[in-house]
C-alpha cells in the first residue's frame, strides 16, 4: 500500500482525489483509469436555496469555528479517524457549504454595490460642496 501525503493527487478508480495527510490507498485504488463512480444519496443540499432556509450569519459560524474547531456541520476530526465516513454524505455536507458560501458571496456582492452607490453619492456631494465653498 501506498501513503500519499498532504495535497498530492492521485487518479484512482474513483476518480482524480486531493488527499489528506495519512490517507493510505490499497493497491487497487492506486493510479489508473479514472471511471464515473454512483454515489446514492437520498437528500441533497438544495435546501439552501429554498426561501424558508435561515442561512447562519458569518459571526454565528465564526464563534462556532472558534469554540469547535470545525465548521457547523462537518464531522470533526475524532469523529473521522473513530469510524468509516460515508462519501455520499460528506459530497452532501460540502455541496451545502458550497452552497452556502454562494450565498454569502451574492450577499456580499450587493452590500458592495450598495457600498460603491453610497460613495458616488458622497463624492458626488462632496464636490458640489467644494464649488459652493469655493475650496
Amino acid at each position: 500500500m501506498k501513503k500519499f501525503k498532504l495535497g498530492e493527487i492521485a487518479l484512482t478508480t474513483i476518480g482524480v482525489v486531493f488527499l489528506m495527510a495519512g490517507v493510505t490507498f490499497a493497491q487497487d485504488y492506486q493510479l489508473g483509469t479514472s471511471t464515473d463512480a454512483r454515489v446514492t444519496n437520498n437528500s441533497w443540499s438544495d435546501f439552501v436555496f429554498d426561501d424558508s432556509y435561515k442561512l447562519p450569519s458569518l459571526e454565528d459560524v465564526e464563534s462556532y469555528i472558534k469554540e469547535n474547531k470545525h465548521l457547523p456541520g462537518i464531522p470533526p476530526e475524532k469523529k473521522i479517524k473513530e469510524g468509516r465516513l460515508a462519501v455520499s454524505y460528506m459530497l452532501a455536507i460540502q455541496m451545502q457549504k458550497i452552497e452556502e458560501l454562494t450565498l454569502y458571496l451574492i450577499n456580499l456582492n450587493k452590500e458592495n454595490a450598495e457600498l460603491k452607490s453610497r460613495i458616488t453619492i458622497i463624492e458626488r456631494a462632496a464636490k458640489t460642496w467644494r464649488r459652493y465653498d469655493g475650496k
